[in-house]
């Protein structure tokens, strides 16, 4: 009969632990949770109810393209830690547009964002907000058309 060496019990016993640690302890979900929202937020201020808080979003100014408009967000339940929103339009590479929020307030947050120009002449956006909350994602989408 052979013999096992310590080593190799060693490392049997520390990839049993990797295996078993990747799979108790990797993040719950890299894949943020998404909502549509069928508010019109270019013209009204719109609620958005996550997972755990609601949420107030408002556009401030006349949306147009090349000029700068602020959108400010409202969480009273004073929960995220981080947001942005991207611009972006269905079927249609538009480059990178995302605005960082700031907090401007105890319960408040605000970025100010400009619309690019669409070579093609659509007016259709996308205005798509990432919310970090706790270290879990949550996404907003809402249509525009300016």
């Amino acid at each position: 009969m052979k013999k096992i060496s310590a080593n190799s019990v060693f490392i049997l016993l520390l990839l049993l632990m990797i295996l078993v640690g990747n799979y108790y302890f990797k993040p719950a979900s890299e894949k943020p949770v998404v909502f549509i929202s069928d508010c019109d937020l270019g013209k009204e201020k719109c609620k958005v109810n996550l997972a755990e808080s609601e949420l107030e979003i408002a556009i401030h100014g006349e949306i147009k393209a090349l000029q700068i408009f602020t959108i400010s967000i409202i969480d009273d339940d004073n929960l995220i830690e981080h947001a942005n929103v991207d611009l972006k339009m269905k079927a249609m590479d538009m480059g990178k547009n995302r605005f960082a929020f700031v907090k401007s307030g105890v319960h408040s947050w605000k970025s100010d964002v400009v619309i690019p120009v669409c070579t093609t002449g659509r007016r259709d956006w996308l205005f798509e907000f990432e919310f970090i909350k706790s270290g879990v994602r949550e996404r907003v989408i809402f249509e525009i058309t300016i």
